[in-house]
């Protein structure tokens, strides 16, 4: 365990939802563990915009990693 938390994944369930998503497998697993982080570090979507924020960070993040390979 880490201090601040952990971010579980479940491939099974990512592979059988990506589709749906319009996403590969790859980028439906890079969204789980983006929003994990996010949570990790303070990030809330209880509210309208708390959501927002999270996905505008979700969507910088997914940019950022992408552009790395």
């Amino acid at each position: 365990a880490f201090p601040h938390g952990e971010v579980v994944v479940c491939p099974a369930v990512a592979a059988s939802l990506c589709r749906g998503h319009g996403l590969t497998l790859r980028e439906e697993l890079l969204t789980y563990i983006l929003h994990g982080i996010l949570h990790l570090a303070g990030f809330r979507d209880s509210t309208p915009e708390g959501a927002a924020k999270m996905r505008r960070m979700q969507t910088r993040l997914r940019k950022m990693a992408n552009s790395r390979g």
